[in-house]
């Protein structure tokens, strides 16, 4: 995928410093709360991961990674988690289940767009590169251990989660689906809800047990155990160390061709011997049963303006820096007049939207969804391609001479603010003022942009003039 060229195309009303003007505000008007964004279902999503063969998402064949050539080895230890092996270009690991919180895609992450999906890469020495399947949860495409340069490590990481993609859109047509551990440890305790996972082949219950479902390419042997037992019809093995017992059984073959494993293994801890007993019992009862029916998550990645986390409406868009309970949907305001932007933007920072809402609209239809954070007013997409963010100033204007401008009959300033992005600073009075800035990335690089980009930035021109209208 072609690094995207930036352009800056973001609106801001920057605040410059935090010292107060002095100026009285009475308290904004109360408005009702937006409730966050639902998270998708837990069990529809489990059940879409239970369809997915792990290794086919690292097939070599499929993603033409490069390094990996077809017919690579798989190493499989559980069900839910694979690995590619190549002597000289090393390995990548995909796990159906890993935890991922909303805050966590704002921690040193690139945030991507490929297949009509969102990921998440990580360059820290080794490459990581998670899809998010709901709101806590994504699977996970990691590199292992190559000694070559990141690049080329994210560069194989890329081509088999973007391969991996177009499984992901209707994972019901992908096989049978298994049980996960949790599901299994959930029935067997008789608990109502399953407990919370973790993974797809391990789960606890604190107190009560833990369950880890794994792969073997040779069969249990219980001759090391000195204590044994019979469930099933299959000898286990039992160690018990005082605080807990561990028991270690076959639960048979797993159905799949060499050279991946051929034996699934049940490994079951409980505070006594007899309860593990019982428990692996039930456990491996229903392993030989099909998993319950299930409503079944499709897509299971999230598609660029879909809310990957919970923060209210377009909040979920903003890149926090602090807690999105900061951020709220805008509702309405009415329109200040100039001279009173940044009284009124004290007392309700809505009346930031107000101002570029109508012009916003014309241009971009319902693209962007403006928010209120940090005294803020932003238009994101959940693309991230496009931005515009507006808040105000008390300072007096002072533009500098070899960056002066008029924009709408007002003195103005341009300049470069961070990452490169233009700014255009506009007087509006004594003690008020307004700040342009604009952020916009292109799908391609060079001085001539692509004729959808193009179409973009001539609204975009044509906004900055329009938004300082709005105060005349």
């Amino acid at each position: 995928m072609r690094a995207l060229a930036r352009i800056v195309v973001v609106i801001a009303l920057l605040v410059v410093g935090s010292c107060s003007t002095g100026d009285a505000s009475s308290p904004g008007p109360k408005r009702s709360v937006v409730p966050p964004n639902p998270d998708r279902d837990l069990d529809t999503v489990l059940a879409a991961l239970s369809r997915i063969d792990a290794c086919m998402l690292i097939d070599p064949a499929r993603a033409e990674a490069p390094g990996f050539a077809a017919g690579q080895p798989f190493t499989q230890p559980s069900p839910s988690t694979c690995v590619v092996r190549n002597d000289r270009a090393g390995s990548v690991q995909v796990d159906l289940l890993t935890p991922f919180l909303g805050y966590e895609r704002w921690r040193g992450r690139e945030r991507l767009i490929f297949g009509g999906a969102v990921g998440y890469l990580l360059q820290n020495g080794n490459c990581e590169l998670v899809v998010p399947v709901s709101f806590q949860f994504a699977i996970k495409f990691a590199d292992r251990g190559a000694q070559q340069p990141s690049k080329v490590k994210c560069g194989q990481v890329r081509a088999f989660a973007a391969a991996a993609i177009p499984l992901l859109e209707k994972p019901a047509g992908s096989g049978a689906g298994r049980w996960d551990a949790c599901g299994l440890l959930g029935r067997a305790l008789g608990m109502e809800r399953s407990p919370y996972p973790q993974a797809l082949d391990r789960c606890e219950a604190i107190g009560k047990a833990r369950l880890q479902l794994q792969y073997d390419v040779v069969a249990f042997d219980p001759k090391e155990y000195r204590e044994r037992v019979t469930i099933a019809d299959r000898t286990a093995g039992l160690k018990s160390s005082g605080a807990e017992c561990l028991l270690t059984m076959d639960q048979g073959p797993t159905g799949l061709q060499r050279p991946r494993p051929t034996f699934q293994r049940i490994v079951l801890a409980a505070p006594t011997c007899p309860e593990a007993t019982k428990l692996a019992a039930t456990v491996a009862d229903l392993l030989r049963t099909p998993r319950p029916p299930s409503r079944v998550q499709a897509p299971l990645y999230f598609r660029p303006n879909e809310p990957g986390q919970a923060a209210p409406g377009g909040c979920a868009f903003v890149e926090f820096r602090v807690d999105f309970k900061d951020c709220e949907p805008y509702t309405s305001a009415a329109r200040p007049k100039a001279a009173e932007l940044h009284s009124k933007a004290q007392s309700d920072p809505h009346v930031l939207c107000a101002i570029a809402a109508g012009p916003v609209r014309e241009r971009f239809g319902e693209r962007l969804k403006p928010v209120v954070a940090g005294h803020r007013c932003h238009f994101l997409e959940g693309g991230e391609r496009l931005k515009l963010v507006i808040s105000s100033s008390g300072d007096t204007f002072h533009a500098e001479p070899q960056r002066a401008l008029t924009i709408a009959g007002r003195p103005a300033e341009q300049s470069r603010g961070y990452g490169d992005s233009h700014v255009f600073r506009i007087g509006l009075g004594e003690k008020s003022q307004l700040s342009i800035e604009y952020d916009f990335f292109t799908t391609k690089e060079g001085p001539t942009p692509a004729p959808e980009d193009a179409a973009v930035l001539a609204k975009l021109e044509s906004l900055v003039p329009a938004i300082v209208q709005q105060l005349n």
